[in-house]
């Protein structure tokens, strides 16, 4: 599996604007800056200029940040200070994309990002925000107090970036995704690393907690089916990463998981048998996308989802 470019957010469709086009339809759609791989973040922030041109743009739900260049060499930090300037002319952003990319454009963890703490500071009406590449990507002292979805996508997330989520003020945040990755891309996390967010001391509306794609999940899998945390969820989505029957048993032995609305797994290494038993639970159970572990040199290997 790879990531392809985001389709939509908050309830907005979002889609590719160039200089020329018509502002998108602000009550349904959002646009996409892309450029092409031979430009560069000037280019960039010259696309965007001409969108703050165009009549009535204050009317602009969203943005969505897409390729900004070549961003496997030149980090986002040029187009993250450009949009952070420009929230007078943008009184409206609700929804924010940052890192659109496909991995036809740029593989989720070649992708150099920044600190990208100014745009929530520049734009107090977010609601929804897609951060997506981890290289380099921080969002220190993160204060807000209207953001209500945060998904934070990479191959293999930095513990700083867990860091800099655990500390943030973030009072109505209800749902919350992190795409841990592998070790091999950077991950750098250890299952008691997410503690202090299991045990509901932080994030205190979060009612959805994605904790997706990680190399750990089998380890990660009975501090979640104790976690104090669970009494306030109705989602919890454990999808994308390397769970088997281990795993999925310590979730089967916690009365707590089955009072869940729903449970996302997909993509995981259950048996038939751990599969049955699981749907057979109170909540809504994914466990589509069923994988076969590999074997090399006596060593059964499991792999993520998304890694590069």
């Amino acid at each position: 599996m790879t990531f392809d470019n985001v389709a939509a957010i908050d309830g907005l469709t979002i889609v590719n604007w160039s200089p020329g086009d018509p502002l998108p339809n602000p009550v349904t759609s959002i646009p996409r800056i892309s450029v092409d791989y031979d430009a560069d973040t000037d280019d960039w922030i010259t696309e965007f200029r001409a969108l703050l041109k165009l009549p009535e743009v204050e009317q602009v739900p969203g943005l969505s940040i897409g390729l900004w260049g070549q961003p496997y060499d030149t980090t986002s930090a040029p187009v993250i200070q450009a949009v952070a300037a420009a929230a007078p002319l943008l009184p409206n952003l609700r929804a924010l994309v940052l890192g659109d990319m496909s991995y036809e454009d740029c593989e989720v963890s070649w992708i150099h990002n920044s600190d990208a703490t100014a745009l929530f500071r520049a734009y107090p009406t977010l609601t929804h925000a897609v951060l997506r590449g981890g290289n380099g990507l921080r969002i220190d002292g993160l204060q807000h107090a209207g953001l209500r979805s945060l998904s934070v996508q990479t191959g293999g997330m930095d513990e700083r970036i867990l860091h800099d989520v655990l500390q943030a003020t973030l009072p109505k945040l209800e749902v919350l995704e992190l795409y841990l990755g592998t070790d091999e891309y950077g991950c750098n996390i250890e299952p008691a690393d997410l503690e202090p967010l299991l045990s509901g001391r932080v994030l205190p509306s979060l009612t959805h907690l994605g904790l997706m794609d990680y190399y750990r999940a089998d380890e990660l899998a009975p501090l979640v089916a104790n976690a104090a945390i669970l009494s306030r969820l109705s989602v919890l989505d454990l999808s994308l990463g390397t769970m088997s029957d281990a795993g999925g048993q310590a979730l089967l032995d916690s009365p707590a998981i089955a009072r869940l609305s729903r449970l996302n797994l997909a993509h995981h290494f259950f048996s038939d048998d751990m599969m049955n038993k699981l749907r057979a639970l109170g909540p809504e159970v994914d466990v589509s996308d069923q994988q076969e572990a590999e074997e090399y040199n006596g060593e059964v290997i499991r792999f993520v989802a998304i890694g590069e």
